[in-house]
């Protein structure tokens, strides 16, 4: 697989993706509804010409917000969090390649919704509902012209971590949606996830400390975290215990919160059966560290499994629109030919044109 050139990010938090006001070209669709909460994806379909095939069957995308798996997509709550790098123009760009675009919502963990729970719904709620967005998609298949065999999945930060649970976990998990309109395969056939969690372990940490810079420090990571698992206090916004402790003091003090980690941790599922999946990480991400994707992806090597790691050399953990860009580019190649047999070609941004085998490294 070719690996990208340098180039820059500037810092904001998190990907999220445009759920709300909805594009010409986008229908928004309520795919479950789950404890009174709606949830809903926006469907971006390729430009139809007058010489099209009714019965053509397209590959399908199921893309998949960050946030810490915690704030409000929607555009009347928190119109911030709708910028760049999954724009709905980014978006459409890429169904007019010839895919079936869904951009989906799943259940937070914290919201700013004076009516709803702060913390109404811990882990497994996130991985179940993008499970059941799939399911969605193939439920649906014949009427948005969606080739079953062809789902594939990408996010960026929290949506990347559940890109990755999806690629790595199977009904045999115990990540089944419990209530879900649409039944069968929850699979998809190849993952791009941008500067993901993928160790929720690692990603807490072995560094413990005290004090207000010690939090300010490590809360980023163990607050959403604790949050995630259900183990914190909404009146303060996840700032009690917990997120002081590493990993040593945790398996002391807490086992079963250890045991809750490791149950969201994508590294813990990978085996020999599972998709082909991109890894893309910009190498000073200072939200997640890149060390964490460089050891999934050394993981993922161990057994045989098809993967890369593309590298973006600058510019911490979120992404601006030349960055965007790029790993749009790596992202739509990787999908391109695992999901449509179509070899990437050469570009100014593509060193090489090499196809990952397993156990093989992009070249640098």
């Amino acid at each position: 697989m070719p690996h990208l050139s340098p180039t820059s990010i500037a810092a904001i938090a998190a990907m999220t993706l445009t759920l709300s006001g909805c594009g010409t070209d986008g229908k928004q669709v309520s795919y479950a509804e789950v404890g009174g909460q709606d949830l809903k994806m926006i469907l971006f379909t390729p430009p139809k010409s007058k010489n099209a095939e009714p019965t053509r069957q397209y590959p399908a995308i199921l893309v998949v917000h960050g946030g810490g798996w915690a704030y409000p997509v929607d555009a009347a709550l928190r119109p911030v969090q709708l910028r760049a790098p999954f724009t709905e123009a980014n978006l459409k760009a890429l169904a007019a390649k010839g895919y079936i675009v869904a951009s989906t919502s799943y259940r937070l963990t914290k919201t700013l919704r004076v009516d709803e729970a702060p913390y109404a719904n811990p882990w497994p709620a996130q991985i179940q509902d993008v499970k059941c967005a799939v399911r969605w998609l193939r439920t649906h298949a014949d009427e948005y012209q969606i080739d079953t065999t062809k789902i594939g999945v990408t996010g960026h930060s929290a949506g990347g971590h559940l890109a990755l649970m999806l690629g790595e976990t199977d009904s045999t998990d115990g990540f089944d949606p419990a209530v879900c309109p649409s039944e069968g395969d929850a699979s998809v056939q190849a993952v791009s996830a941008w500067s993901a969690p993928s160790d929720t372990l690692e990603w807490w940490g072995e560094q413990g400390g005290t004090g207000d810079e010690a939090l300010e420090l490590l809360s980023a990571a163990r607050g959403w975290l604790a949050t995630l698992i259900g183990d914190t206090d909404p009146e303060t916004e996840g700032e009690q215990y917990t997120p002081f402790y590493s990993v040593s003091e945790l398996r002391n003090r807490s086992p079963g919160l250890v045991e809750q980690l490791e149950n969201a941790s994508p590294i813990r599922y990978i085996d020999s059966v599972g998709a082909p999946t991109l890894l893309i990480h910009s190498s000073n991400d200072d939200i997640v560290e890149p060390e964490i994707s460089d050891h999934f992806y050394a993981k993922l090597n161990e057994f045989g499994r098809t993967a890369a790691l593309t590298p973006i050399h600058y510019g911490g953990h979120a992404y601006t629109k030349n960055a965007a860009t790029d790993a749009f580019t790596a992202t739509t190649a990787w999908f391109d030919y695992y999901l449509k047999g179509i070899s990437p070609k050469c570009t100014d941004a593509w060193p090489t044109c090499t196809i990952p085998t397993p156990a093989e490294k992009p070249k640098q």
